[in-house]
């Protein structure tokens, strides 16, 4: 018989191979577009290349890209670090609870987490319809909501994990 805890493991797994995929095409992409920015904007200054100012004014949509890929790679580096219970911690109860409580504070703050982020990402969820709605638009004509998606999503993917946090304090096994 399948465990529901094997089921959300499996899962966890599958989402962290796709999470960690997309940080490195996301993060390469950023990297590579501005580069290509910078160095054009070298040649047009100093060289004074007509070509590269007409280029630089064709590529105007590098800025706003690397904003928005900056955005997607909070939200899934920060699941990517909640999978692994190595968030930013605020922690006064470890000093003062003793220490066969601590599992018992996890979970519940862990569960409290959860719920949180849960409620926003219903928060923002709204707001991306409402931009679905307006019908927005940034560079290159993306629609803005598109971008935005990653709101909820992000908030959803760490509910996800903090669950399982809550779930297993221990916290994921070696598979990593």
């Amino acid at each position: 018989m399948i465990e529901p805890l094997q089921v959300l493991r499996s899962l966890d797994r599958g989402l962290a191979r796709w999470e960690r995929r997309a940080v490195v095409l996301f993060l390469s992409a950023m990297v590579l577009f501005t580069l290509a920015q910078v160095l054009l904007r070298a040649l047009a200054a100093h060289a004074g290349l007509a070509w590269a100012n007409a280029l630089l004014a064709r590529i105007a949509w590098i800025d706003p890209l690397a904003r928005v890929l900056m955005l997607w790679l909070t939200f899934l580096g920060a699941s990517l670090i909640t999978r692994k219970n190595r968030h930013i911690r605020i922690d006064l109860a470890s000093a003062v609870l003793p220490q066969s409580w601590l599992p018992l504070r996890e979970s519940v703050l862990a569960f409290a987490t959860a719920l949180i982020c849960c409620i926003m990402g219903a928060a923002s969820f709204f707001m991306v319809r409402m931009e679905w709605r307006f019908g927005g638009t940034l560079f290159l004509g993306v629609p803005t909501w598109t971008v935005q998606v990653i709101i909820p999503l992000g908030f959803l993917l760490l509910a996800f994990r903090f669950l399982l946090i809550a779930l297993e304090p221990s916290g994921p096994g070696p598979e990593g």
